[in-house]
């Protein structure tokens, strides 16, 4: 919100324009609403618009392009039916949806380097009007993409701050309309690929931030407007342009205790609201990297958003580190609540992670166990036959020894030897006569 505090209830909107807004909320729409056929649960989001070219470059030869982007940046990309475009456009939808604004930003990067490969090309093949590529300027190129209503406004700001902010860091040129259609806005990112890239990360932090409620769910969701509009889905109400503060602590939200807070905050004496508070907490060390986000990337974003400035304590004994939040009062409380919803969202991931570690483990442990005993029973059985093997050879081995006139090893009774000296002089006399019988065959 730069350097205006949040402003809230009738300073910032007139009461007709919050009825409608509450006409629209109790219409229930997100909460009818069941995403598309094909929207995986992931963390992170960001819809891009797609040009004919864009579209036919990702899903030709067999999606190669498009199964590219998906294995290296680790997200899924979900386009919108064949013929389904967005709201008084040609161009389809496509949903980048990954578990990290790491994984979304990789994805983007390959998505704006093949946009302005398919730009350069504009000049031999012209596209139809409005469906440009290049931008005006040299090495200019159009990045087109949708965000819900809800979220344009915060990225407009109050008087425009935060999207003029967003040009001049960025370098940037971004334009948001002004047309609700279905709850969502058309935006066009229009620089060179580097600062196109830069614009759309604070543009996915953004969102990253803004993940919650029904209206995150419809925005993630929602890929087929034309069949939405078909099954009777409204267009949310024009209510505006510029920022219309933090929507759930509006009075008549979903949130009593916030709505309450709002009230009370109105009997301030005037300006005390303004002035620089802290909120200090205590948090696990584990969950603060989160926090803090890739090169400090989501604490940043949060401090851009809320208009505070956020700082956590180096560690402590008890591997718990303080959080300080300073700034404006109502700034400090939503600034507090964002961080404390990224905690809790790190923790449940993390209990989600040790829980699908642990089925994996007690698979693995149930697999080994399985081939264990299967390894028993083939040992086993492998024994059993080992046993009848040697038992059949044992059996035809004394089948082969009776047949030769042995028995159990045992050798044949040799012939009683004569005992007395006239059967001694007989069986001499017998021998005699045996040899001179071999003697005559001799000769």
């Amino acid at each position: 919100f730069g350097s205006r505090p949040a402003n809230f209830g009738s300073k910032v909107r007139d009461v007709s324009i919050m009825k409608r807004e509450r006409e629209w909320a109790d219409d229930s729409v997100a909460k009818r609403f069941v995403a598309d056929r094909g929207v995986p649960r992931t963390a992170c989001v960001l819809k891009a618009l797609c040009t004919e070219s864009v579209t036919g470059l990702f899903l030709r030869d067999k999606a190669s392009v498009k199964d590219e982007v998906q294995q290296e940046a680790g997200v899924k990309l979900v386009f919108s039916e064949k013929g389904d475009c967005f709201p008084n456009t040609q161009f389809r939808v496509l949903g980048i949806y990954g578990d990290d604004v790491s994984n979304i930003m990789r994805a983007l990067e390959m998505i704006v380097s093949r946009i302005a490969d398919l730009g350069e090309e504009e000049s031999v093949r012209p596209p139809q009007p409005g469906c440009e590529l290049l931008g005006k300027e040299p090495s200019e190129y159009v990045f087109r993409l949708c965000l819900s209503t809800r979220l344009a406004r915060i990225l407009i700001g109050a008087r425009g701050a935060n999207v003029q902010k967003l040009r001049k860091d960025t370098g940037a040129k971004v334009f948001i309309e002004n047309e609700s259609l279905i709850g969502h806005r058309y935006c066009r990112v229009i620089g060179r690929t580097e600062t196109i890239v830069q614009c759309l990360e604070q543009i996915a932090n953004l969102v990253q931030v803004e993940n919650a409620g029904e209206d995150f769910q419809f925005y993630y969701g929602l890929l087929n407007f034309g069949q939405a509009a078909a099954n009777g889905i409204p267009n949310e109400p024009d209510l505006g342009g510029g920022c219309v503060g933090f929507s759930s602590w509006q009075p008549g939200g979903e949130v009593p205790e916030a709505a309450a807070l709002s009230e009370a905050v109105k009997g301030f004496p005037e300006g005390t609201t303004d002035l620089p508070y802290s909120i200090t907490c205590k948090l696990p060390s584990a969950v603060v990297p989160a926090l803090i986000g890739k090169s400090g990337e989501f604490v940043k974003t949060v401090e851009d958003l809320t208009s505070t400035s956020i700082e956590f304590s180096p560690p402590e004994q008890d591997s718990m580190r303080s959080m300080s939040v300073v700034g404006p009062l109502l700034h400090c409380y939503y600034a507090h609540v964002t961080m404390m919803k990224k905690v809790f969202e790190t923790e449940a991931r993390e209990q989600e992670r040790q829980e699908r570690a642990r089925r994996q483990a007690e698979a693995a442990e149930a697999a080994a166990a399985e081939a264990a005993a299967a390894q028993a029973q083939a040992e086993a059985e492998a024994e059993a036959e080992a046993e009848a093997q040697a038992q059949a050879e044992a059996e035809a081995e004394a089948e082969y020894q009776q047949e030769e006139g042995v028995f159990d090893g045992a050798p044949a009774p040799a012939e009683e030897l004569p005992t007395s000296s006239e059967d001694v002089l007989k069986k001499m006399l017998e021998l005699q006569r045996q040899l001179d019988e071999l003697r005559s065959k001799v000769k």
